[in-house]
């Protein structure tokens, strides 16, 4: 009796076992894994971490093998840190719009009211410009200046752009664009467009209300980002300056041609375009607070700036930085997003409010992840959740 009942425990253990493995490979794979696959395939890409919520069940897996300082060619997870490049630009937002909430800075408030008076010159174009321009991608403001990408913006004009994007990635373009660099693009700078006549995406833009914000609040953009968003959401593993504790952690980046890529760094005040890096795992609780509403006064503020504020296209529309979309490629759904591109990384995040969908995707290569993104979050939208997802 003794042995049958330690064969039935052992049974027991064995199923239990089963069932926990079955529910976790589930819970890792809820869409098409040849999507991921197909993904792989293409020239310079190495790994990719990817977490979708689903009417508040989630999954995160990595794909892939990666290199860091302390490990060799392992397999990513969702506390691998990737560079989320323009994705930052949502966070850059969020404090505008809790600056806004607080009435230190007003929308619709001239630029020119909140940049520096003493010394300095400022372009007689730009005295119209409002906060709102900036955070709409609406100033008529250039994508980058040749002072803000290291002099080598002339090379677009002359290079192939995948030799470009290469010569861009390699060169840490943003390292040496200070304070001094912004003034002097601010009063040089020529507008392409006509102020809140078109909408025409400005990294030199964001850039410009990142300093404002710092400026304002008196506060370096790490210091403002942690204080108002990071420790709230408890997203501990997120940066603007990745320290030294984390490099193990970090993914090397990669071009289109599979060579490794040095890290983008920005100074501390010129970071509201791109500095931010950070994990899948961090980024599902920003994700929650976009569909959970895990914080009432943060989710109140995403509110505001996802409202629109210019129509981009008959499908597409802009609030504070965050694109509204909807098409073919979603069943007519809208989805609210943004995706960001450094020289060895892409990423997307984005998600449908209706059904209570979202994805992270973080990859160590510059192959565009946002079809990968679209195609899997049409598959999720269309699917019943259960407690496995």
């Amino acid at each position: 009796m003794k042995k049958l009942a330690i064969f039935g425990k052992i049974l027991f253990i064995v199923f239990t076992f089963y069932l926990s493995a079955k529910s976790q490979d589930s819970l890792s794979s809820p869409y098409d894994e040849k999507l991921v696959q197909d993904y792989l395939k293409k020239n310079g890409t190495k790994s990719l971490v990817i977490g979708v919520i689903k009417d508040g069940v989630e999954s995160v897996k990595g794909y892939g093998k990666i290199n860091t300082w302390g490990k060799k060619n392992t397999t990513p997870d969702g506390n691998t840190l990737f560079e989320i490049g323009s994705i930052t630009k949502v966070f850059t937002t969020l404090l505008l719009a809790d600056l806004v909430k607080k009435d230190s800075i007003q929308l619709d408030e001239p630029i020119m009211n909140l940049l520096p008076k003493n010394d300095y010159v400022y372009s007689e174009s730009i005295k119209n410009i409002s906060v709102l321009n900036l955070a709409s991608h609406t100033s008529g403001f250039p994508r980058v200046t040749n002072r803000s990408v290291n002099g080598i913006f002339w090379s677009r004009v002359f290079l192939p752009i995948g030799l470009y994007d290469s010569i861009l990635g390699a060169m840490n373009p943003y390292r040496n664009y200070d304070t001094t660099k912004l003034f002097k693009d601010l009063r040089d700078v020529k507008l392409k467009n006509e102020i809140g006549s078109k909408f025409s995406y400005s990294n030199f833009g964001m850039t410009v209300l990142g300093y404002i914000l710092t400026n304002k609040s008196k506060m370096t953009f790490g210091s403002l980002l942690k204080t108002t968003i990071l420790d709230t959401l408890k997203m501990k593993h997120t940066y603007v300056d990745l320290p030294k504790s984390e490099y193990n952690n970090f993914a090397d980046g990669h071009n289109k041609l599979g060579l490794k890529t040095p890290r983008w760094t920005f100074k501390e005040e010129m970071g509201g375009a791109g500095t931010i890096t950070s994990s899948v795992n961090d980024l599902m609780k920003f994700l929650e607070v976009n569909l959970k509403n895990t914080n009432e006064y943060l989710h109140s503020l995403l509110d505001d700036c996802q409202t629109t504020q210019f129509k981009i296209s008959e499908r597409r529309t802009i609030g504070l930085a965050w694109i509204k979309s909807n098409s073919e490629n979603t069943n007519n759904k809208e989805i609210i997003w943004h995706n960001g591109g450094t020289g060895g990384f892409r990423s997307f995040f984005g998600f449908n409010k209706e059904t209570k969908t979202g994805i992270v995707i973080l990859s160590n290569s510059a192959n565009d992840v946002d079809k990968l993104a679209i195609n899997i979050l049409k598959v999720l939208m269309e699917k019943k959740v259960n407690s496995t997802l």
